[in-house]
């Protein structure tokens, strides 16, 4: 025993800390220590990293990725976009949920007599292993009677429901008022 206890002594003299010697459970201690909060501060990135992705506009469910959700600001009424890509067998949007109008519903564009018209619809395609676009003038989840106006720089949440992959719930980025284009446009219910 003697042996050990003085080899350790002469390692601790050649690294220049003679008095660790009694402190090693201690030194021990606080290395683990750090480490513990080393790795929940790399967890705690990771999270704010994944927080981070949500926001940046990819949600994720079942085979279906939704992405670059956004919407207009505006005072009354209004309409959100968004890419649907599905990587597995052919889906169908079939209802969207939101608590920032009165009325929230799944809209195509069509033209009627050269007339741009929007339609509720009660489900939007989404091809196998492929992509559908809600944009405007064409497939739009239509909110009529907002409860406040859309403002620039906020965001919102946005419930789609799959008839597959089931429902999820994203956050829409409102964007700067913007043209709505010279089509004359008409609401059908």
């Amino acid at each position: 025993m003697m042996k050990n206890v003085t080899i350790r002594q002469s390692k601790l003299r050649l690294l220049n800390l003679p008095k660790l010697g009694r402190l090693a459970p201690m030194a021990a201690l606080v290395f683990a220590l750090v480490v513990a909060l080393a790795m929940v501060a790399t967890n705690l990135v990771g999270m704010a990293s994944s927080h981070a992705a949500e926001h940046a506009g990819t949600y994720k469910v079942g085979a279906i990725t939704i992405k670059d959700a956004w919407a207009r600001g505006t005072p009354r009424s209004g309409g959100a976009f968004m890419s649907i890509h599905n990587m597995g067998a052919a889906d169908e949007l079939v209802d969207v949920r939101a608590d920032v109008a009165r009325k929230v519903q799944l809209h195509q564009t069509v033209s009627e007599g050269g007339i741009m018209k929007m339609k509720h619809i009660h489900g939007m395609p989404v091809p196998a292993n492929g992509m559908a676009m809600l944009k405007p003038g064409s497939y739009h989840v239509m909110m009529m009677g907002l409860n406040k106006p859309l403002k620039p720089g906020q965001t919102f949440p946005l419930t789609l429901v799959f008839k597959q992959a089931g429902e999820v719930t994203i956050q829409v980025d409102i964007m700067k008022m913007g043209a709505t284009g010279g089509h004359k446009m008409e609401h059908k219910k």
